[in-house]
Order: C-alpha cells, then sequence, then structure tokens
C-alpha cells in the first residue's frame, strides 16, 4: 500500500552513484579517489526514501450468532490489520491511522514507532467485532479524519457496501472522489493476492 518516494542527492541514504561536486554538497560526500584520479571534486549520491503515510479502516462486522467462518473472517481481519501496522512500524517517519469499527469503537493515529506497534497490538488483541447489519457510520466519520492524499485502505469481515459508505462519507463532508482508497473483503479470494510464499 506503501509507495517510496525517491530523490536522488539530497541526503545520505541508499548510494546511487557518483557526480561532480556542486556549491553546498556536504565534504563528507566528496569521494576522495575518484577525486584525485579525475583532478577535480566528485561527490557520492544518495537516494532519499520517504514513506508515505497509512490509514487503515477495519470494518469487524460479525452477526450476533456466527458460524465458524464468519469468526474466522474477524480473526482473519484483525491478523491483516497486525500485519499492516507491523510493517508500517518498520518504517520510520511515516504517519499511521487506524480506526476499527468494533464493539467499542477505535480511532489511533500517530508517528510510526515501537510504542505505536505495542499499542495497536494490545488494541487488536482485545477488540471484539460489532453486530450492526448497516454499515458503520463511524467508517465514513474516519475518513473525514484522514487527508484526501493518504493512502487509505478498507478492510471488511463481510462484501464493502459501496452505496452505503458513499453515502455515509457524503454526510461527513467526505467524498470519496479523488481519494486514494483501496479495500479488501477477507471473505473474498482477493485477499490472496496480498500474501506471497
Amino acid at each position: 500500500v506503501g509507495q517510496a518516494v525517491r530523490r536522488r542527492g539530497l541526503q545520505e541514504a541508499e548510494f546511487y552513484g557518483l557526480r561532480d561536486w556542486r556549491s553546498g554538497d556536504s565534504r563528507r560526500w566528496i569521494h576522495w579517489r575518484t577525486s584525485a584520479r579525475r583532478g577535480s571534486l566528485v561527490v557520492r549520491q544518495f537516494e532519499e526514501q520517504r514513506s508515505r503515510d497509512l490509514a487503515l479502516l477495519v470494518d469487524l462486522w460479525q452477526p450476533v450468532e456466527p458460524s465458524d467462518s464468519q469468526r474466522d473472517h474477524v480473526e482473519t481481519a484483525i491478523s491483516f490489520a497486525a500485519t499492516l501496522i507491523a510493517d508500517g512500524c518498520r518504517q520510520p517517519g511515516r504517519r499511521l491511522f487506524l480506526s476499527l469499527a468494533a464493539s467499542e469503537h477505535v480511532d489511533r493515529s500517530g508517528a510510526a514507532s515501537p510504542l505505536f506497534f505495542r499499542q495497536r497490538m494490545d488494541e487488536l488483541a482485545l477488540v471484539e467485532p460489532h453486530h450492526d447489519p448497516r454499515f458503520p457510520a463511524a467508517i465514513a466519520q474516519a475518513l473525514a479524519l484522514v487527508p484526501s492524499s493518504t493512502p487509505t485502505l478498507l478492510v471488511s469481515t463481510r462484501p464493502i457496501d459501496w452505496a452505503a459508505l458513499e453515502s455515509a462519507a457524503a454526510e461527513h463532508n467526505s467524498p470519496l472522489a479523488g481519494r486514494s482508497l483501496q479495500s479488501v473483503d477477507v471473505t473474498s479470494a482477493e485477499l490472496s493476492r496480498y500474501f506471497q510464499e
């Protein structure tokens, strides 16, 4: 979901190549051997990688008397969300937003860090699904808190009711048009495309 944005020659990150020295370049970047061989200053060039933020919206619906497969869907959605948060917290500088439509609604945001990871894992371990058959308005409310440019992933334990989401989002002045929004219904085969052996 996240996407790396690369700019060359600005900060020390991953080595990219060599180029002629320019005013403002750090002396630490000078490649002395090549400079001596060429008779002019040459500096190392790096790629700067900046991770983008991520918003994760999770609809943990389950009927009042669930089947075994419906219980499994909730566990799958929680595990999937935990995996995404764990991955996001490995990328410093990234901001993460988590919204759980559950028996008790949860909205959390913060900088990716070991603390953010531990706190979200504790919440996911204890979360209970909700039983409301309607699409949760809390998801649309959470969407209104997320900047439209932030990549957003909606994870649900049932097929997503796009008309209901569109309507609820419009009520909160947060239209879906122009958003970077993707969805995963854990009951469908589409979930397998996010995993590799």
